[in-house]
């Protein structure tokens, strides 16, 4: 017997064996992150089954505003990446969308859980579509290029297009010298320079793990929120300090917190990160204008602690996220493709701005010296 599709409104309460265990995986692979790092009003729940079947963080909704990245038109038009498209177009396509279901990542990577080559997986998304108004325009937002995924979906027909760009730093080798190693004479200078500037200014970087987090979760949410606010953030220190909280109490000793204090130790920059899988997931950053930019202190917070924080770990790589990618390039990083998928009965207009996007998108890849591969991503799971 089949076992009945269920629906929880919140990660906490998602059957266990639903998730991979902490640690194990890409932290934001796990019930831990999807717990702690939602916003009220955001409108996710997971559709599975029990006790292994595929599951999906989906959002059915009408869009009013708000949250770029998990809605279809602004992703796969590129609106919120800036993409310049037909404003006919892009009215067209936002009237077609007076009603959406998406299946979002909730932290840039794919938004199925389970394995991604198994055919109830599109047995999910057919019914999640069943709980959408029936002319809601639907979308899987933000999938790796080389996930199974996105072939699982060209396969049944479903129109894919390069939509976003997310930075990894990985390999990162065993040590500072053998990740130095890695990048150009000039970049190399550059970097050393740029690493004197702490000790030159007086600075210190702390990786505070642990309960040694608790006492600077209120400065750093205020640093977060000042970085949020120059980057039209819309997120409180209060909320970002929620989410922290969350955050160590689920991750525990795989969270970390690099802040950079000037030379009266007072805090100027900072780095919430979390480990799991090898990897040391850069996920947010603080800063305090005026007194970071004389220490360096941004790119302490957010390459080069991190950076110790995975060679002590004995870890392979960054990841590094979907913002300001030319200085996370230059540091060494590669711009990974982010992949959106629209249904074949999908509005003509949302393919066109599909497309549009696609190809501006791998025009910045390529102008960034990484091209992205040529032709879509492969059909099937082979």
């Amino acid at each position: 017997m089949t076992a009945p599709w269920r629906e929880f409104d919140k990660a906490a309460e998602a059957p266990a064996d639903w998730w991979p265990p902490l640690g194990t995986v890409d932290p934001r692979r796990t019930r831990e992150w999807a717990a702690a790092t939602r916003w009220p009003d955001d409108g996710i729940s997971y559709i599975g089954r029990t006790p292994d079947g595929p599951f999906a963080a989906i959002r059915r909704y009408t869009p009013a505003g708000g949250w770029s990245r998990m809605d279809a038109v602004e992703v796969c038009g590129g609106l919120f990446r800036q993409v310049e498209q037909d404003p006919a177009d892009v009215a067209a396509a936002r009237a077609a969308g007076r009603h959406q279901l998406v299946v979002v990542a909730t932290g840039y990577t794919s938004p199925i859980w389970g394995s991604a080559c198994d055919e109830r997986v599109l047995e999910l998304l057919t019914h999640c579509r069943l709980l959408a108004p029936a002319d809601a325009i639907t979308a899987v937002l933000h999938v790796e290029y080389d996930s199974p995924l996105t072939g699982l979906l060209r396969s049944a027909g479903w129109h894919t297009g390069v939509t976003d760009l997310y930075a990894e730093l990985d390999p990162i080798g065993r040590n500072r010298d053998e990740w130095l190693a890695t990048l150009s004479s000039k970049r190399r200078i550059s970097v050393k320079r740029e690493m004197r500037r702490l000790d030159d200014g007086g600075g210190v970087v702390q990786l505070l793990t642990g309960r040694d987090i608790l006492p600077v979760l209120q400065p750093v949410a205020a640093l977060e929120a000042e970085a949020g606010r120059r980057h039209n953030g819309t997120a409180d220190a209060r909320m970002i300090s929620t989410a922290n909280e969350d955050l160590a109490a689920g991750f525990g000793d795989l969270m970390t917190m690099v802040v950079v204090r000037d030379a009266a130790g007072e805090p100027v920059a900072s780095c919430s990160t979390l480990s799991g899988g090898g990897l040391v997931l850069c996920r947010s950053a603080g800063l305090r204008e005026p007194g970071a930019r004389e220490l360096a202190a941004y790119f302490h917070a957010c390459y080069y602690g991190p950076l110790d924080l995975g060679w002590a770990n004995g870890d392979h790589g960054l990841l590094l996220g979907p913002g300001s990618l030319g200085p996370k390039l230059f540091r060494g990083a590669r711009p990974q493709p982010l992949v959106s998928a629209i249904p074949p009965d999908s509005p003509a207009v949302l393919r066109r701005l599909l497309e549009v996007t696609d190809g501006v998108i791998r025009a910045r890849a390529r102008d960034l010296g990484w091209p992205v591969p040529a032709g879509p991503p492969r059909e099937g799971c082979g």
